[in-house]
């Protein structure tokens, strides 16, 4: 990945960059939500609180890279910055004592982080009604439930066992422990990424033909299928 040159904010002294794309994340959310609103609430409503569950979950995003960051920080490291855009986050690293133990540390806490925020929006979806009644506690409760549910399937494909994601990174640092041979770790878990791209790219191409309608998800998917192939293999690569 490119390096960060001017970030857009910055966020407890770590640089972010939010990318362009993103808007195509805060888009595709919308589409896929509103129905949940309109069932309640009038169609320009429905549209505005479908927009803001997209610009949450990209906040979510921010929040699990940010762990990353001052998890490493915390150790010792440098941090590069934070990039956010349509395909996820990648949070630079520079070198923070690079041991099993910290890599485990630092790739756990992202989900960690998301874990947080989900069980804070479940918690908050089941009281806001309660607390703040009609139609405002009913879509406060329905944005954060919607969040939260979000983050957890954040969660789930993040603990996937495969490079690049933090499941992988997890592996990895259980694969060195075990083996204490790092390339060995790196070639395991990079090569279960690539099947994993391979499978992603083979659902979005899938998709399309069954599903002509779910044209920009498809193509997310295979796009998404891509990149990761691409950051396994240098994985694999990695000694």
């Amino acid at each position: 990945m490119p390096a960060l040159r001017t970030p857009t904010l910055t966020l407890a002294g770590v640089p972010v960059r939010l990318h362009a794309s993103l808007l195509l994340v805060v888009g595709l959310v919308a589409v896929t939500v509103v129905d949940r609103f309109a069932l309640r609430f009038a169609a320009a409503m429905a549209a505005g609180l479908s927009v803001l569950v997209g610009v949450l979950l990209v906040s979510s995003v921010l929040v699990h890279e940010l762990a990353h960051a001052l998890e490493a920080r915390h150790r010792g490291g440098t941090i590069g910055g934070i990039r956010l855009f349509a395909l996820g986050g990648v949070t630079e690293l520079g070198d923070h004592g690079r041991t099993p133990r910290s890599e485990l540390a630092v790739a756990a806490v992202g989900p960690w982080a998301s874990l947080v925020v989900a069980s804070a929006c479940g918690l908050g979806a089941a009281t806001a009604e309660q607390w703040l009644g009609g139609d405002v506690g009913a879509a406060v409760g329905l944005v954060l439930g919607l969040t939260g549910w979000l983050n957890l399937g954040l969660v789930a494909f993040n603990l996937l066992p495969a490079a690049p994601l933090d499941g992988g990174r997890i592996l990895h640092a259980v694969l060195w422990r075990a083996s204490g041979d790092p390339g060995f770790a790196s070639r395991s878990t990079g090569r279960l990424g690539q099947a994993l791209a391979a499978v992603l790219v083979v659902l979005g191409v899938a998709s399309a033909v069954v599903r002509p309608a779910s044209g920009l998800v498809a193509v997310w998917s295979a796009v998404l299928g891509v990149v990761l192939w691409r950051a396994a293999a240098a994985e694999a690569r990695r000694t």
